[in-house]
């Protein structure tokens, strides 16, 4: 672990956040969880900070496209694919642009920040089954609902059908979690 790992530590501690009291390893575990995070998203994104800029500019493109189709073609016709990576991290989107590769947390954090300044609402869903798990994002705009995953549209369907849309491929034991 280096400096910067255990400076944030220190601070989460001092202030507060991991008191004798309230101190458990569950909860220690948790902030060490986002605090490595952090740290390993922050030196991957100064491995690309050279090409930053453009990947800002390139994000703008993605958000002026004018539908969800036209982004997800885009990203397969400019050489993006899905790797799992062996250290597993969230990447910033631009980031996850620069290296035009990431993993199902990467992309969707790419989603997001692609519909960050379109109206409806954006919810990250997190799904757990007997075969892993899986970072998504659902979509709701007027009266369609998307489930995004990847590089693609994974199922399309009404508001209010979150469950059976994420069900229709993870089937009905898996276990999830949707982050408003």
């Amino acid at each position: 672990m280096n400096n910067r790992a255990l400076c944030l530590i220190l601070v989460l501690a001092l202030g507060g956040c991991l008191s004798v009291e309230s101190f458990s390893t569950k909860l220690w575990s948790k902030h060490l969880d986002k605090t490595t995070n952090w740290v390993q998203a922050d030196a991957e994104a100064l491995k690309y900070k050279a090409e930053e800029a453009a990947a800002r500019l390139y994000l703008q493109e993605l958000r002026d496209l004018p539908s969800l189709d036209a982004v997800s073609i885009k990203l397969v016709y400019d050489g993006f694919h899905w790797r799992r990576e062996l250290l597993d991290f969230t990447n910033y989107p631009w980031v996850t642009i620069a290296k035009r590769r990431g993993d199902c947390d990467d992309f969707m954090m790419l989603w997001a920040a692609i519909l960050k300044y379109k109206t409806g609402e954006i919810r990250k869903v997190f799904v757990a089954s007997d075969t892993g798990a899986h970072a998504m994002l659902l979509y709701e705009s007027g009266f369609e609902l998307y489930l995004l995953s990847n590089l693609k549209i994974f199922a399309r369907g009404a508001p209010g059908d979150d469950d059976k849309l994420v069900r229709q491929f993870y089937g009905d034991k898996t276990r999830l979690v949707v982050i408003y």
